[in-house]
């Protein structure tokens, strides 16, 4: 499974002001104004652990950089957890770069340590 749109929807929107407390938005508001403008951002992979080390992964990154370059985006982008060590290098092993890291502090379901990495990819046309 993987969910992507256009980096500018990653942002805190009036609808979430009007749901959630303003003091726990404001926990997120570093990792909602982060973003990699005019690129695809994917805010969610996973590929169930049995079908792991398949390549499923590898080609849902593949369908979005063919979608990102259907649509106009010339990069595509995401956030990994810092502490995530083998994400990390799964995707830079699929061309994605270290762009910039995000503090978020992590708590009883948030529960890794170091923030997240903004990563991006190069040119996907």
């Amino acid at each position: 499974m993987v969910l992507s749109y256009p980096a500018s929807y990653h942002r805190i929107t009036d609808e979430m002001r009007g749901f959630f407390p303003a003091n726990r938005l404001a926990r997120f508001k570093e990792f909602y104004a982060s973003r990699v403008e005019d690129s695809r951002f994917i805010d969610a992979l996973c590929v169930d652990v049995q079908y792991r080390r398949c390549g499923i992964a590898e080609k849902l990154i593949t369908m979005n950089r063919e979608r990102a370059a259907e649509k106009g985006f010339r990069t595509l982008s995401l956030m990994v957890f810092a502490d995530n060590d083998v994400a990390l290098s799964f995707y830079a092993n699929m061309g994605f770069e270290a762009v910039g890291k995000i503090r978020l502090d992590g708590n009883e379901i948030i529960q890794h340590q170091g923030g997240c990495i903004l990563m991006k990819t190069k040119d996907v046309g």
